[in-house]
């Protein structure tokens, strides 16, 4: 349904009328049926842009402003600022490009003016380009946004990315920044894919991404390609054997002393003292290990001092618990530390026993509260 928005606005631009109508149906009948304000927004939008091609002035202005009006409430200018502007304010604007009516350069004008303020934050060069040749269609002068030079050459987002566009998507853009989520699973291939596409997002970024292991994972790849930005924690006995020494690489003899491994992370994070601050991540997979090994007290007292250290260094946290590992009683112990939580589950369908992921809580933000079906082959591509 999400890749349909783009074969529904080809069809608009082809002239197929019939075929873009009876699409934006279809999504819009999904979007209601899986209660999706995001998809909901779009198909209005989409709608919108019909009528427009149909030359049905008023119904389209209708539709751009209910759908305006869904973006914004959804804070899309925040999470989804490239649709949001192409899709939706320039579309928008040249609806009041071809009507021409009496005051209708002025208006296209502010709409486009908002996009190109949005385009030039992003750095988007060539719809700069685009939009600025719109705005020369109205006959108006073009002002370059007054606060647009104030913006820092370095602007933070406000969420990092997964690595699966899907789970963004539910998560309105990813996970918030400096926030400090939880992964619930059960040992299975979809979660490694889903950390291993959250580690190595962070570090194809230049990110500074830590990984914190008990075991083999699969990222020792990236802690020899990553040297640079990619810091590997592995609290095991046989960490020689794993991957050899370098100097992003820490080996504990295990999780029995906390102390060592909050030692290795003090030494990590002064060395990051001396470099820019930008995006940082993080993946915490020992919690079943230090919960079994140091029972509640401990691991909560142990999680207390660092979910906090970590994220006045900048880092978002993403931490790993098998809750069928552990008592309820110490699951919910853990839980309470954390923002968010992320659920991996196991379910029967038609087609046997199916993983599926949802989002459990998310603390002060937006996020949508549909099952997401987990492929293997979609999380290793």
């Amino acid at each position: 349904m999400w890749t349909s928005r783009f074969l529904i606005w080809v069809y608009i631009e082809l002239g197929e009328i019939e075929k873009a109508k009876n699409l934006i149906d279809t999504l819009h009948k999904f979007a209601l049926k899986v209660k999706d304000n995001s998809l909901i927004a779009d198909a209005d939008g989409l709608r919108a842009m019909l009528f427009r091609a149909q030359k049905k002035w008023k119904e389209s202005i209708k539709y751009f402003e209910k759908s305006l009006q869904e973006h914004e409430a959804l804070d899309a200018r925040r999470w989804n600022v490239y649709t949001f502007s192409k899709m939706l304010l320039c579309e928008y604007a040249r609806l009041y490009l071809e009507r021409d009516h009496e005051g209708d350069r002025e208006k296209a004008y502010d709409l486009l003016n908002q996009a190109l303020e949005i385009f030039q934050k992003m750095g988007a060069k060539k719809e700069i380009e685009k939009v600025k040749s719109k705005i020369v269609q109205t006959g108006l002068q073009m002002v370059e946004p007054k606060h647009v030079a104030e913006v820092p050459e370095v602007v933070l987002p406000s969420h990092i990315v997964t690595g699966y566009a899907d789970l963004d998507d539910l998560l309105f853009g990813g996970i918030p920044i400096n926030y400090a989520v939880i992964l619930t699973s059960p040992s299975c291939d979809e979660r490694d894919l889903l950390i291993k596409r959250f580690l190595k997002t962070g570090a194809k970024e230049e990110e500074i991404t830590f990984h914190i292991i008990a075991k083999a994972s699969g990222t020792e790849s990236f802690a020899e390609d990553f040297q640079s930005n990619f810091y590997l924690f592995i609290c095991n006995p046989e960490a020689d054997a794993i991957i050899k020494s370098l100097p992003n690489v820490f080996k504990l003899k295990g999780v029995e002393n906390l102390n060592d491994i909050n030692i290795a992370l003090t030494s990590a994070l002064r060395k990051l003292d001396k470099t820019p601050k930008g995006t940082r991540r993080v993946c915490i997979e020992i919690v079943s290990d230090v919960l079994l090994q140091h029972r509640t007290v401990q691991t909560r007292r142990w999680l207390n001092a660092l979910i906090p250290k970590l994220r006045s260094k900048g880092f978002t946290t993403l931490a790993v618990m098998d809750p069928g590992m552990h008592s309820p009683q110490e699951v919910r112990a853990v839980l309470d530390l954390f923002e968010g939580e992320i659920n991996i589950y196991e379910k029967e369908t038609e087609k046997g026993p199916r993983k599926y992921l949802n989002v459990r809580k998310m603390l002060n933000q937006k996020y949508q509260e549909n099952e997401l079906l987990l492929k293997k082959e979609k999380l290793e591509t």
